[in-house]
């Protein structure tokens, strides 16, 4: 996946170190898996960032009900924005699109300083989405409480698969193991989710807004996270460290608001 623009990643990274995402040349998940089919994950949204009408860069989001869909906030600095849904590939006609009619960053998003927090926005779609086998919501937890994830986590997105490689073309997803090692270093519980690094696989630049998701015992998928960023100023990929998430647990309280505001029905589980 790509991000918003060189210029940007320049600037956040010389307050701080901690920044995934927002380069118009985006990295990708690094030793990624290939998705084939759109029906594995139904809710993986490109967030295509434009000008003049043509895709600039990218980020991804999640689709979480027939009218919004959650991304990372600091992937929404441009307003001219459309949404790719149903497609694994990355794609740049218009097949599939839908125009965002409204931008909602949460209120205590606030950038630069040190790691992100609150690092989410809710993007308005319109016409509102039709579900089916490719086009699908991705079920909220069911409560605010903090929770903690056992087993593996996955992480999909698009982009380039390592620091000089060209972005994926395709969908990529990698798994994740929670680790609270970051805590000690200024993020916070309540708020971030953070995942350990292990076999060179994980999200990188351009991975900003992609879901982490975890399985249950019955086979369905929850939102726990939303990538937002890299502990430290490693390379992508870098072997034992971590990447952040901001934790959906202290978002969908907020998420809620804004659906319900909107008067649609929250997603179920899909299995």
């Amino acid at each position: 996946m790509t991000g918003i623009s060189r210029r940007a990643l320049t600037a956040v990274l010389a307050s701080f170190a901690l920044v995934i995402g927002m380069s118009a040349e985006a990295r990708g998940i690094v030793n990624g898996d290939r998705v084939t089919s759109p029906a594995k994950y139904p809710w993986m949204a490109q967030i295509q960032i434009l000008r003049d009408g043509r895709r600039q860069g990218s980020c991804a989001g999640t689709l979480v009900s027939e009218r919004w869909v959650l991304t990372a906030g600091h992937c929404v600095d441009s307003q001219d924005i459309r949404v790719v849904l149903g497609s694994t590939a990355l794609r740049s006609e218009t097949d599939g699109s839908f125009r965002v009619v409204r931008v909602v960053r949460h209120p205590r998003y606030a950038p630069g300083g040190g790691p992100l927090r609150y690092d989410a926005a809710l993007l308005r779609l319109d016409p509102p989405v039709r579900f089916g086998r490719t086009v699908a919501p991705l079920a909220l937890p069911a409560s605010a409480r903090l929770t903690s994830y056992p087993g593996p986590l996955v992480v999909a997105g698009w982009g380039h698969t390592r620091e000089d490689g060209p972005a994926s073309d395709t969908l990529l997803e990698t798994h994740q193991t929670e680790s609270g090692r970051c805590f000690r270093q200024g993020l916070r519980r309540k708020v971030h989710l953070c995942t350990l690094i292990r076999g060179h696989r994980a999200p990188c630049y351009g991975d900003s807004g992609a879901p982490l998701m975890h399985r249950n015992a019955r086979g369905g998928f929850t939102l726990v996270g939303i990538t937002s960023g890299i502990v430290g100023s490693h390379p992508c990929g870098a072997e034992g460290q971590e990447n952040y998430f901001a934790r959906v647990t202290a978002l969908v309280d907020w998420i809620r608001h804004w659906i319900h505001h909107s008067t649609e029905p929250l997603a179920r589980q899909h299995r």
